[in-house]
């Protein structure tokens, strides 16, 4: 009842509700794609039906992504929902690149033991499948695959098409642009691509050449172009997961921390974490000590100021110097007493009002999805 009555008010965004339709065309589609491949017992259009179950759940998770705008923030989930769809992400491209071993581990079992190929409706197949993919890709924008695409890094199947491209047709006015240095292709698109061009060749070897042992080759190379097109995607969102600080913004953060360390005041910084919360959100803490004279309101804001430029969701707390020298007192003291330090804190967000509980000692409780 639940996943109905959500269902029906994301039926109201259009957005939502060419989402739901795309979602229900696909599952259709696979259902077909799967009968194919009952029917001709080919591992190679098997690997490209997974792949296109993987658009599936590509839908899926921009379906996600939907819902989690439209949850609001609560003292348990205080960033809302947004990781949902990180974990929706990582779930599709891990499931896919396990599905990968396992057509690997039925080719070479095939190529042993041998198989009844049977290739009638393998370019039928084929072509439906390549639509069905460009037709769950290009109809329903996915925000989460697009940031995927350009910041995961670029694997050696786009660099290699890459470089091939760009030296076949780079005398090309309308195909130059495709190939050009440094803009990789993308990655889903391409691999989609591949996979039926392996489809179309294992049906021509074996028809033309009565080669069956080649559609198992096949079959395992599309799977090897999986797994290596989805690995750096499947890195990428785990060190989302694992709260990690984007190795491109540790520069730029170290730079606005000195800066900051150099205001009237500021004895030293603690505790300070950022990390990236959902696509192109990056959340930070920070505890600051400053002197017993120091401003803290305008301190406060100068650290926000200088942060805010790169941290979306920002925590800043402020620590009086009486305040850390009553932590270590406390600390060495065996009878706890009911004493508070005074701490003064504040959260910068754009875009988001995350909910903030704070605890007996002035800190806040917070966990994140």
């Amino acid at each position: 009842m639940g996943l109905l009555k959500e269902l029906r008010s994301l039926s109201g965004d259009p957005q939502s509700r060419r989402c739901i339709y795309a979602i229900s065309g696909t599952f259709l589609g696979i259902l077909l794609m799967f009968y194919w491949v009952y029917s001709t017992n080919s591992l190679a259009l098997r690997a490209l039906t997974f792949l296109t179950l993987f658009d599936f759940a590509n839908l899926v998770s921009a379906l996600i992504f939907r819902w989690s705008e439209k949850q609001a923030p609560s003292l348990t989930f205080t960033y809302g929902y947004s990781r949902v769809e990180v974990l929706a992400v990582f779930s599709a491209t891990l499931l896919t690149q396990f599905i990968s071993f396992f057509i690997i581990k039925e080719a070479v079992h095939h190529l042993l033991e041998g198989l009844d190929f049977r290739p009638d409706s393998m370019l039928p197949a084929t072509v439906f499948g390549l639509g069905l993919h460009f037709g769950a890709t290009f109809l329903v924008k996915n925000p989460a695959y697009e940031h995927l695409a350009r910041s995961s890094p670029s694997n050696w199947v786009q660099d290699s098409v890459n470089d091939l491209g760009s030296s076949l047709f780079g005398y090309v006015p309308l195909l130059a642009g495709l190939f050009l240095p440094g803009k990789p292709l993308n990655p889903l698109a391409l691999v989609t691509c591949l996979s039926s061009l392996g489809v179309a060749a294992s049906y021509y070897l074996v028809t033309s050449y009565d080669l069956p042992g080649a559609d198992p080759l096949i079959a395992i190379l599309i799977s090897f172009i999986t797994i290596a097109t989805l690995l750096p995607m499947t890195v990428y969102t785990s060190k989302v997961l694992l709260q990690t600080t984007p190795g491109h913004m540790i520069s730029s953060l170290d730079k606005c921390l000195r800066e900051a360390a150099t205001l009237d005041g500021v004895l030293e910084f603690r505790n300070e974490h950022f990390w990236t919360l959902t696509w192109g959100v990056l959340a930070g803490t920070l505890d600051v000590r400053v002197r017993r004279d120091a401003n803290e309101q305008t301190v406060l804001a100068e650290v926000t100021h200088r942060l805010s430029q790169h941290v979306t969701l920002l925590n800043v707390q402020v620590i009086k110097e009486e305040t850390a020298a009553l932590f270590n007192n406390i600390a060495h003291t065996p009878l706890m007493t009911s004493s508070r330090p005074t701490v003064t804190s504040a959260s910068a967000t754009h875009g988001f009002r995350p909910a903030t509980k704070l605890n007996a000692s002035g800190f806040r409780n917070e966990r994140t999805l």
